[in-house]
């Protein structure tokens, strides 16, 4: 595929082209809008018109554009102009912004009834064969008012235009005419029922003159923007899983990328969300501020034995800002330049920030734990009571925060003994008096165990369904507060049992949100990041299950996998 430089070149060429075709028929060229066609091209495409600028990309293919979806690491929107059948319909509603192709009343009928529960419409367009080419799909002209009327009975499908295709070796004049068919074809409709239909989909790069002529707002452009096409659907796949593969040591060694790149680094890598967040807010904040606007960040497979060569690499190639999930929050630190105090103190980083001699190592895992307990909970440390449930790296860096933060007591419960006292002695130097207090979880609870306060669970238990509640609940009022890492199932049986007592409770999102947000003020500098951007963009991934098998280091009770798609938890560090 082109670099992203001739990528570039050609995007401003066509650009200039259309200008000069809408000066030459008076119109103005903000009218109309150029979709990037990326069908068989890698994925990569996508990434480089999102970063130029573009909004959206078009594909003609529902697979090919859910395998590049979960490949990319930019946000952008999708556009679906390939046929659509109906057993494709459930998958393209979660995938597509907009579906261009529709062509019968069949399918109207099926995404109807598939959208009805969204909050938002689906966007539609009638795809209307002008030409009357029977090797074509699309409606004939007059066909078209049927399914208009069947699109109005649904109040969750909106549909915004018309699409065709030009005619395959016809005369510029032909050309004309099935285009300006279309154009008549969107007038009587819109007198008909009432609509405005503001998009006529048509033209590409051989006939685009004529189509803006008369009257598209959207030409699709694909072979003169990103090269000859591939034989083939082009995401990056495995032979033997046929599964799109991150970026990895590989890649980063041919890296290349003109503007500020931010990454995610680990070992698996696929689970990650933070290309989700960050690139939403990124792009929000481009909106009101343009030196974000050649922000993107990535993520990138990195083994432990490859984080030696890797880390020196992404300092020399640039990379502003790095988040590190399993297995690399610990082993790093001896590679960079400095570490804050409070990473020093919870024993890992999770966050680089580029300095010229290396990377400064930072902590926001307790940052996030207090911003989520104050937004979800009303709960402020400052002598707070805090029963903590484990003795891994999650439960350490809430420790810390909590003791940083002036908590009254602090009482942390483990299955293992040997791993809690471990736990209580690295504290002791934090502590400076005799506020933590261990206890047991396999042997009755003391007495002493305050009843109410907040409980905060950093435990593997709560991923699977049938997992026991880590603590009896039984022993606390119902005033007691419950926090739990672990925000997928989004209620673990922790939950459901205390919300059953009147307990508050709340579970990991936040806590996800709050660590990317401070990671984010820390690269950029801003202390206005839009948390509702990145809180959309986890809504979003998570409702389409991005955030799979992601796996835990559980210090206080072995390892353990996350194996569904609904499951995942905030164990210190982004993921």
């Amino acid at each position: 595929m082109i670099d992203y430089e001739t990528f570039v070149q050609n995007a401003k060429q066509l650009q200039e082209r259309i200008a000069i075709a809408c000066e030459g028929c008076g119109r103005n060229p903000s009218e109309v809008t150029l979709l990037p066609v990326t069908k068989t091209h890698p994925a990569r495409a996508v990434d480089y018109a999102a970063i130029y600028g573009f909004k959206a990309v078009g594909e003609n293919r529902v697979q090919e554009a859910v395998e590049k979806r979960k490949a990319i690491t930019t946000v952008i929107g999708w556009e679906l102009i390939g046929h659509l059948q109906s057993n494709k319909a459930k998958q393209a509603v979660t995938c597509f912004d907009r579906i261009q192709s529709v062509d019968s009343i069949k399918l109207i009928h099926r995404l109807g009834k598939l959208v009805a529960d969204r909050p938002e419409p689906l966007a539609l367009m009638l795809q209307v064969n002008t030409a009357v080419d029977p090797a074509k799909y699309g409606v004939r002209c007059e066909e078209t008012d049927k399914l208009a009327e069947a699109v109005l009975g649904y109040p969750k499908l909106k549909l915004e235009g018309l699409m065709t295709l030009g005619a395959l070796r016809a005369s510029r004049k032909e050309t004309s005419a099935t285009f300006e068919r279309l154009r008549q074809t969107r007038e009587r409709l819109g007198k008909a029922f009432g609509l405005s239909l503001p998009e006529l989909s048509m033209g590409m790069s051989g006939d685009l003159e004529e189509a803006l002529r008369a009257g598209s707002t959207l030409v699709r452009i694909g072979t003169a923007l990103f090269g000859e096409r591939m034989e083939g659907p082009q995401v990056r796949v495995s032979k033997v899983s046929k599964k799109p593969q991150d970026d990895n040591l590989a890649t980063l060694r041919q890296w290349h990328f003109p503007g500020t790149a931010l990454a995610v680094i680990g070992d698996p890598i696929k689970h990650s969300l933070s290309p989700h967040l960050h690139n939403a807010a990124l792009q929000a904040m481009a909106s009101k501020e343009p030196r974000f606007k050649n922000w993107r960040y990535f993520k990138f497979k990195i083994a432990p034995d490859e984080l030696s060569e890797a880390l020196p690499l992404l300092h020399t190639k640039g990379f502003r800002g790095l988040n590190l999930t399993l297995p690399h929050k610990v082993t790093v630190l001896p590679q960079l330049a400095t570490i804050s105090p409070t990473a020093r103190r919870m024993g890992a980083v999770n966050t680089l920030v580029w300095q010229p001699k290396g990377y400064d190592g930072h902590n926001t895992d307790g940052y996030g734990l207090a911003k989520a307990l104050g937004q979800t909970l009303d709960v402020a440390l400052k002598n707070a009571t805090v029963v903590l449930l484990g003795a891994g790296g999650a439960a350490r860096a809430a420790a810390v925060q909590c003791l940083e933060q002036g908590c009254s007591q602090l009482w942390i419960g483990n299955r293992n003994r040997e791993r809690l006292l471990a736990l209580v002695d690295t504290l002791a130097a934090i502590a400076g008096s005799k506020r933590v207090h261990p206890f047991e979880l396999t042997l009755p609870l003391p007495e002493q165990l305050p009843s109410t306060g907040v409980l905060i669970h950093a435990t593997s238990l709560g991923l699977q369904p049938d997992d026991p509640v880590p603590i009896d609940l039984t022993h606390f009022e119902a005033s007691l507060k419950v926090y739990d890492m672990i925000y997928g199932p989004q209620q673990t049986p922790l939950l459901r049992k205390a919300q059953a007592r009147g307990m508050a409770v709340a579970n990991g999102l936040s806590m996800l949100l709050y660590q990317g947000l401070r990671s984010l003020e820390l690269w950029s500098g801003c202390r206005t990041i839009p948390i509702e951007a990145m809180q959309r963009a986890l809504n979003t991934a998570l409702h389409k299950g991005d955030c799979s098998h992601h796996p835990y280091s559980h210090q206080d009770g072995g390892a353990s996998e996350c194996s569904s798609k609904t499951h995942g938890r905030s164990e210190h560090g982004i993921l």
